[in-house]
């Protein structure tokens, strides 16, 4: 078995029902706790089974159209790539782009950190371009808050897409850690 905690939240996974259902009873014994059914959404992130076919989904769909709102990027474009294939960071190049201003820069910081949970949560096809845009947080330029709205607006044109859990019929399940 298997027991998550966040905070005041539990999710519950084991292979046994009867399990969970004798565990769930005894921390209502002691605890009081208020059964929420099954799991559906946790941490920003929808949950979807399909226990037929023994797939489990998980999506940040509505945390990524709530990131466009909040950047106000409904009226640009989706992108095809997080980041261009011919985007250099420090680019060598005799007319540089200006470093950000303040408030730029909190938008930044403020983008950056939504798509570095983006990435670890749902969405690791963004996670090389997220860490190397997080390298210059403390003096980007306009050019680097360009790219990383431009990660933002991949995320617009692919938002539906998650992570997918399968199970593997050919082989038991077993949970290995690095």
């Amino acid at each position: 078995a298997i027991i998550g905690v966040y905070v005041d939240d539990l999710i519950l996974a084991s292979s046994s029902f009867s399990f969970i259902t004798g565990l769930k009873r005894a921390l209502d014994d002691q605890f009081g706790i208020k059964d929420m059914g099954a799991i559906s959404w946790i941490l920003g992130a929808s949950v979807r089974r399909d226990r037929a076919a023994g797939v489990t989904t998980l999506s940040q769909q509505d945390y990524i159209n709530d990131l466009i709102l909040r950047f106000d990027l409904m009226d640009q474009p989706p992108r095809s790539l997080p980041l261009p294939d011919t985007f250099k960071l420090f680019p060598e190049s005799s007319t540089p782009s200006p470093i950000c201003s303040e408030p730029d820069r909190a938008i930044y910081k403020s983008l950056l950190g939504s798509l570095i949970y983006a990435s670890i949560l749902t969405r690791p096809d963004i996670a090389t371009a997220v860490s190397q845009l997080g390298r210059v947080q403390q003096s980007p330029t306009i050019a680097h808050l360009d790219a990383l709205r431009g990660v933002l607006l991949y995320l617009k044109g692919t938002a539906s897409l998650g992570i997918v859990y399968k199970r593997d019929s050919s082989s038991s399940l077993s949970l290995v850690g690095y």
